[in-house]
């Protein structure tokens, strides 16, 4: 609590302190949602009367989590996810990924090249390969076994990659 308070303030004076060029000052908050209240009431005088050539950027993906009092000084810009050939020309060209793997990723990665980044393949093919076994047997199991099997999910210690594993199924099916 003290400590984002002193960061705050530390901004402010960062905000205050002109450029010996004249440039722009750009802070940068991330993520924006867990400002408490102290901390978003202190940042409230720099965002209503930010000084010249300055700039501050809350970014957060839960704008919800924003106190009204922020969100109604902010001007909101919504950034959707990347096409899919963005983010494979991304991961091959900025990170040296072979050009299938760096496709394979984009796919999964919901247009995130973060996502995609951090996407790791032998985990995703393991649990592709356990979910469509389950998938295979789940007609002849008896109510009690699709149960645990529901259990045995659920416990997943990758959730993300347990949900991405599933998007990526039904979009086969799908397709």
């Amino acid at each position: 609590h003290l400590e984002r308070l002193r960061q705050i303030r530390e901004l402010q004076e960062f905000l205050t302190i002109g450029t010996h060029r004249g440039g722009a000052r750009v802070i940068l908050v991330r993520p924006a949602e867990a400002m408490n209240a102290a901390t978003a009431n202190a940042l409230l005088k720099s965002l209503e009367e930010p000084p010249p050539r300055s700039h501050v950027i809350l970014v957060s993906s839960a704008t919800l989590g924003l106190r009204q009092t922020i969100r109604s000084r902010c001007q909101m810009l919504r950034f959707g996810p990347l096409p899919r050939a963005a983010v494979a020309a991304f991961l091959a060209e900025r990170h040296g990924v072979p050009a299938d793997e760096a496709r394979s990723r984009a796919a999964l990665a919901g247009g995130s090249p973060g996502a995609a980044l951090a996407f790791e393949s032998e985990a995703y093919g393991r649990m592709r390969e356990g979910l469509i076994g389950l998938l295979e047997r789940a007609d002849g199991l008896d109510p009690m076994a699709r149960m645990e099997a529901a259990e045995a999910l659920e416990q997943s210690e990758d959730p993300a990659l347990l949900l991405t594993t599933l998007r990526s199924l039904l979009r086969d099916v799908a397709a």
